[in-house]
C-alpha cells in the first residue's frame, strides 16, 4: 500500500486514551499530510465525528481520523474534547447520479445562494466554532447578559450554537418573530454543512435553501394583493403565499426529523432513524395513542423525542414541538461542542412540556404537571391512561436515575428473528 491510511481510534469522552495501530508510516512532510487530508475530503470522509454516550449512562468512544505509525501507541486525553478547525475550503464530493434528495437539496441551497447580496453572505458565512456559547453558560445573567447578545448575533458555526428556549423566546418576541426567521436560517445552514461534511450528503436545503423561498413567495403575494396590478384580481398572489406557507412548513417537519435522527444516533437509541415521524415504535408497532409510545415502553427503552408529524398540527400543539425542538437541538450542539449544559429555565420549570419524555395527546391533555410549573403536583384528569414505570429520553440521565432507585426493570432480551407478536408478547410479559 504505497499511501498512508487511517484507522478510527476509540476515545472516551473526558478522559480517555486513544490507541491507534497501524501497518505503514505516517506522511513524511506536512505538503504529504495535506495532501492526504485533501484526498481523505475527496472522497466524503468526515473532518471530525460526534462523540457518542451508552444508553443509561456511561461513555462511549468518539471517532476520528489520523494518521498512523508502524507502531501502537497510547495518548491520554484529558479536560473537554477538542474538535477540528472549521475548513472554509472545504470542497464536498459530487452527488451520486441516483441521489435526487441530495441534489435537490443542494441545487436550492446554491440557487438562492447565488440570488443573495455578496455582503449578506459575509455576514452570515459559517466559521468555526467561539467561546461565545461557553461565555453565554457561565454567564450569571444568562441571555440577558452580553454573551446573550452576542449568541443572538452570531453567524452559523461549525458545530452548531446552543440556542436554548430562554434565549430564542427572548429575541423572538421583541421581534415579533423576526429573529426566529435568523434562528431558522442559522439551524438549517449549520445541520446541512454538518451532514455534507459528516456523511458526504444533505438531506436538508440549508439556510438559504429554506428561508429564502419561503421569504420571496410570501413578499411577492403580499405585493401583488397589495399593489394595484393586472396580476391582484388573478389567483397568482393567493398561490406564492399557498405556496411559500407549505414549502416552510415542510422545513419544519424535515427539520424534526433530522433532530431526531441526530438525537437518537448520538444516544444510541432504539427506533433511531426516522422514529416519531409517525408516532410508532420500530419495535412492537404501536401507535402514536398507545400507553407508553411517548418516549419508552415499558421496558424503559428510550426513544426520539419529537412526534414529527406534531408539526402538522393547529397551534398550540405545532408550538409545543417547535419549542422542544429548539431545547433538544441546543442540547445536543452542547453535548457535540463538550460544554456543559446551563439550565433552561423557560424549557425545565416554567414549562415542563419542553423537556419531559415524549407523550402523547392523550397524556398531555390529561397530566396537568406537564402543562405549567405551578400545575406539576395536580393529579391526573379523568381518562388519563394507567401510570407506567419513569420513561426516558436518550441522554437526560432520567433512565439512569430511574433505574437506579428500582422504578425501572431490566429491559428484556431482544428477540431477533422472530415474529413481531412473539417479540411483543415477551416484552409485555
Amino acid at each position: 500500500n504505497p499511501e498512508p491510511y487511517t484507522l478510527n481510534p476509540y476515545a472516551h469522552r473526558r478522559v480517555g486514551v486513544f490507541v491507534v495501530l497501524s501497518g505503514h508510516r505516517d506522511a513524511s512532510s506536512p505538503s504529504e499530510q495535506a495532501r492526504a487530508r485533501k484526498r481523505r475530503r475527496g472522497r466524503g470522509k468526515a473532518p471530525w465525528l460526534h462523540s457518542q454516550k451508552r444508553r443509561g449512562g456511561g461513555a462511549r468512544a468518539a471517532r476520528g481520523g489520523h494518521d498512523i505509525s508502524l507502531s501502537a501507541r497510547a495518548t491520554t486525553v484529558t479536560e473537554e474534547e477538542k474538535y477540528p478547525p472549521f475548513d472554509p475550503d472545504f470542497e464536498p464530493p459530487p452527488s451520486a447520479r441516483d441521489d435526487y434528495v441530495d441534489r435537490f437539496c443542494r441545487f436550492m441551497n446554491a440557487s438562492f445562494a447565488r440570488v443573495t447580496m455578496q455582503w449578506v453572505k459575509d455576514k452570515v458565512a459559517m466559521r468555526p466554532a467561539s467561546t461565545i456559547s461557553r461565555q453565554l453558560a457561565a454567564a450569571a445573567r444568562g441571555p440577558l447578559s452580553a454573551a446573550g447578545w452576542q449568541v443572538i448575533t452570531t453567524p452559523p458555526e461549525s458545530p452548531g450554537v446552543p440556542r436554548g428556549v430562554s434565549l430564542t423566546i427572548l429575541a423572538s418576541v421583541p421581534t415579533a418573530l423576526g429573529w426566529y426567521g435568523y434562528y431558522k436560517f442559522s439551524v438549517e445552514e449549520e445541520l446541512f454543512q454538518d451532514e455534507l461534511r459528516r456523511d458526504g450528503r444533505v438531506t436538508g436545503c440549508g439556510g438559504y435553501g429554506t428561508l429564502l423561498p419561503f421569504v420571496f413567495c410570501i413578499l411577492a403575494g403580499g405585493a401583488l394583493t397589495a399593489l394595484p396590478t393586472p396580476l391582484r384580481d388573478t389567483s397568482l398572489p393567493e398561490t406564492l403565499l399557498t405556496l411559500g406557507s407549505t414549502w416552510i412548513l415542510a422545513g419544519q417537519v424535515n427539520l424534526y426529523r433530522r433532530v431526531n435522527d441526530l438525537w437518537m444516533e448520538r444516544h444510541e437509541g432504539r427506533g433511531a432513524k426516522g422514529g416519531g415521524e409517525d408516532g410508532e415504535d420500530s419495535e412492537s408497532g404501536r401507535g402514536s395513542e398507545s400507553r407508553g409510545s411517548g418516549s419508552a415502553q415499558q421496558g424503559g427503552e428510550v426513544e426520539p423525542p419529537l412526534h414529527v408529524w406534531w408539526a402538522l398540527l393547529p397551534p398550540p400543539l405545532d408550538v409545543v414541538v417547535g419549542l422542544r425542538q429548539v431545547h433538544f437541538l441546543a442540547r445536543y450542539w452542547t453535548e457535540v461542542r463538550g460544554e456543559t449544559w446551563r439550565p433552561d429555565v423557560v424549557a425545565e420549570e416554567w414549562f415542563p412540556f419542553i423537556s419531559s419524555e415524549r407523550f402523547t395527546l392523550r397524556e398531555f391533555a390529561t397530566q396537568p404537571r406537564r402543562w405549567f410549573g405551578l400545575t406539576q403536583g395536580w393529579t391526573d384528569l379523568p381518562g388519563a391512561p394507567p401510570p407506567l414505570p419513569p420513561r426516558a429520553i436518550a441522554g437526560t440521565g432520567a433512565r439512569s436515575r430511574a433505574r437506579a432507585a428500582g422504578a425501572v426493570e431490566p429491559s428484556p432480551p431482544r428477540l431477533r428473528g422472530a415474529p413481531r407478536a412473539t417479540r411483543q408478547a415477551a416484552r409485555t410479559g
